[in-house]
């Protein structure tokens, strides 16, 4: 990936759009039943915005939150970590995403 390339020299510029790509391969992947892959790639990309979100939460705090939602939904990770994205995301009363993410943990409760 030309992305993951570019990260090595300009982690900081690069890193947020590999973590993107792996998350929509991801996705992708699940929808094909290429589970194993897609786990990998879900992997990737959480682990990525873990680490930008400790940078910088105000920029990838909800990104690393929606991550977390994301693996207990389509590849039934810990439901613990619906309370952690919880937790990040009460940090963003007036971001619409923010909100949304989190009518939708409670739809999920």
């Amino acid at each position: 990936m030309i992305y993951q390339e570019l990260a090595k020299e300009n982690p900081r510029t690069y890193l947020p759009y590999v973590a993107t790509t792996l998350n929509n391969l991801a996705v992708l992947q699940k929808a094909k039943n290429e589970f194993p892959q897609a786990l990998e790639k879900y992997q990737e990309a959480l682990k990525i915005y873990q680490e930008l979100a400790k940078e910088n939460p105000r920029t990838y705090g909800i990104d690393y939150a929606q991550m977390l939602i994301m693996g207990v939904v389509l590849f039934a990770k810990d439901p613990a970590d619906l309370n952690k994205a919880k937790k990040i995301l009460q940090d963003f009363p007036d971001v619409y995403k923010a909100q949304s993410l989190l009518e939708f943990i409670k739809s999920l409760e």
